[in-house]
């Protein structure tokens, strides 16, 4: 699997930090990273190691995981074509806050931590922008997380699946499919729900014709139906 130059650009064009920066910023970065690819099941890095580098996903997806103080998985994003992982020990030097490992191949565009911060000091106006928007996420991730314990069991199965197949999912002629396999497990672990909890809730809406299981893996037929259940506010 090797991707060119054009791919690396896209992936970097779909990015909140690099969409619309001027050209020597991104030719900085071009210049200043590498690709690099990993097998299906691969280790990335592990929680507190030192964070040396930062990464942007070209293809595949990567499980970003801790372990709570009981020894249950707890999963914290599923991460894909476009989205920057081990940017917060990268940026700040500590070490890494959770585990990163892939759940099919992928293939990534990696700058080591000197030479993007290095970059950063080139361009203080992109620095800036970093920033502003490491802050703005950290806002909407407090607001998620409130919002998100306050709902019942059911909304919040329906508002990972609904938020999982919008970023990584497609349609297909029997119905609203992710593009990789996630288990009932990983889903459990997503939303912080016990595997049998979800399984229970995902056997209630098969029998009510609203998703297919098949193979372990979820395929949605009625996609108005589960976002109705998500209940998002789309306004």
């Amino acid at each position: 699997m090797s991707l060119s130059k054009a791919a690396v650009r896209e992936a970097l064009a779909r990015h909140p930090w690099f969409a619309g920066e001027a050209a020597p910023v991104l030719e900085s970065l071009m210049l200043t990273g590498h690709t690099v690819a990993y097998p299906r099941n691969a280790q990335i890095f592990s929680k507190s190691e030192p964070g040396d580098s930062l990464m942007i996903v070209l293809e595949g997806v990567i499980k970003i995981w801790t372990v709570s103080m009981d020894g249950r998985e707890s999963v914290l994003a599923f991460l894909g074509n476009g989205d920057l992982l081990g940017e917060i020990a990268a940026l700040d030097g500590g070490p890494r806050t959770a585990n990163a490992t892939s759940m099919e191949p992928v293939e990534a565009f990696l700058w080591r931590r000197g030479a993007f911060m290095e970059v950063l000091r080139d361009y203080p106006d992109f620095a800036l922008r970093v920033v502003t928007l490491l802050c703005t996420r950290l806002r909407q991730t407090n607001v998620m997380i409130e919002a998100t314990v306050q709902l019942p069991m059911a909304a919040r199965v329906a508002r990972a699946l609904v938020g999982l197949l919008r970023r990584a999912g497609h349609e297909t002629k029997d119905g609203w499919k992710l593009d990789f396999r996630l288990t009932q497990r990983d889903l459990g672990a997503y939303i912080g729900l016990a595997r049998e909890n979800v399984n229970r809730q995902l056997k209630l809406w098969e029998a009510d014709g609203v998703i297919r299981l098949e193979r372990g893996e979820v395929v949605v037929i009625d996609r108005d139906a589960l976002e109705c259940l998500a209940e998002l506010d789309e306004g």
